[in-house]
């Protein structure tokens, strides 16, 4: 079989007629989706443009006799430092994991063939670098694109990131329980017993478009109470951040993805989760508590309600998303290695320019080093002896 056909998509319109096929490709992974990335660009490709020297689409469909077999939904940014760097749509402060390139099953080495091909060639002057974050290590299609820059002796720079980490859930909670350590599993039914199956206690879900602004804003209020508490402006004080996630989560409730649940306590709300469920998983995105409740332990009363409710749905699969948490573990989820990986362009200019920024960089890092060194150690002011457990990604 020859190389596919391949070609850039820089037109947001364009890009969302390939919405159907594209969304085939997922693998059933919401941020890697049309509804998720479009959202993402409409609200942020302003804000990109605005503070670089330009930022536009460059979304690569790779197609097979005109057939749709292949996607990277990335965008370029400029700067006169930097160049031109391609990053995958979603990237930044939102934390959209899983990121890959897309390719129907079995088509993985040669969609990143085709792909490769075209940005050493045709398209070699429109980019210096691809930053991937948190890429997972065993992805294939990564994998196998990594691979045809590696055979093109292009530089790859690697570096380790935080793991993603999986809940594989059983068919009953008696049988999750019993996966747990002893003293875990007797916290947990004993919460369970004398608080969350108690009439003192109530979890709601979001099943109807006109609940969601009223749940939508107990849910943004925790979590920014939750931020705010720790000496933190918490992420939805950025108003661009703000507008994305409501719009997306308002999107994703009429697809049937979004699972936005809070749980009151005498009739006050106490934890708020914002997760997002697709085929046989649950992504625990975002989460919120009230700081004056944690001695009822509201995060852990949350995580029985979200694990009861998401093995009474049929989901296999509980993912805690991005993070080294220990609490994860706790949970017993299994960890993923991810990487960060920067491949640079083909040309001497881009080879350049990564050189250049490399010294800065390590220039940068020794002084952090040195101002770290000299300043005094305060005593930590904000333990956390219930934390959420589902992670808060965009802090990170």
């Amino acid at each position: 079989m020859g190389l596919y056909a391949v070609r850039t998509v820089s037109d947001a319109d364009e890009l969302a007629q390939l919405a159907p096929v594209w969304d085939a490709l997922t693998g059933g992974v919401p941020f890697r989706g049309p509804t998720w990335l479009l959202t993402w660009w409409r609200h942020f490709g302003t804000a990109l443009a605005a503070k670089s020297c330009g930022a536009q689409l460059f979304a690569l469909a790779v197609e097979d006799d005109g057939r749709l077999v292949g996607l990277a939904p990335w965008y370029v940014e400029r700067s006169r430092v930097g160049g031109n760097v391609v990053r995958p749509l979603g990237s930044g402060k939102v934390c959209s994991d899983y990121l890959t390139l897309l390719a129907a099953p079995g088509n993985e080495s040669g969609v990143a063939a085709a792909v490769v091909e075209y940005l050493c060639t045709t398209a070699r002057c429109e980019w210096d670098r691809i930053d991937f974050d948190s890429a997972v290590v065993a992805d294939p299609a990564l994998s196998a694109l990594f691979r045809e820059f590696a055979q093109r002796g292009l530089t790859i720079d690697r570096e380790p990131r935080a793991h993603y980490w999986r809940v594989s859930l059983p068919d009953d909670w008696e049988a999750y329980l019993a996966s747990l350590s002893k003293s875990h599993r007797k916290q947990l039914r004993r919460l369970a017993t004398n608080v969350l199956d108690t009439p003192r206690a109530a979890w709601h879900t979001t099943d109807d478009v006109t609940e969601f602004e009223r749940d939508w804003d107990v849910f943004v209020e925790l979590h920014q109470r939750r931020r705010q508490d720790l000496g933190e402006p918490g992420c939805f004080s950025d108003p661009t951040f703000a507008a994305f996630h409501q719009d997306v989560a308002r999107q994703l409730l009429q697809r049937g993805e979004l699972r936005l649940h809070h749980l009151t306590l005498d009739g006050r709300p106490i934890a708020a989760e914002y997760h997002l469920g697709r085929g046989h998983t649950v992504f625990a995105y975002q989460s919120g508590i009230e700081p004056t409740a944690l001695a009822d332990e509201p995060g852990r009363l949350a995580a029985i309600a979200v694990v009861r409710q998401a093995i009474a749905a049929g989901f296999t699969t509980y993912d805690l998303l991005r993070g080294d948490e220990p609490y994860k573990a706790h949970w017993r989820a299994a960890p993923l290695a991810t990487e960060q990986v920067t491949v640079i362009g083909p040309r001497a200019a881009s080879r350049r320019r990564y050189a250049i920024l490399g010294i800065a960089r390590k220039m940068r890092r020794l002084l952090q080093a040195r101002l770290r060194r000299s300043a005094p150690v305060a005593p930590s002011q904000h333990a956390m002896p219930n934390a959420s457990p589902t992670p808060v990604a965009v802090e990170s």
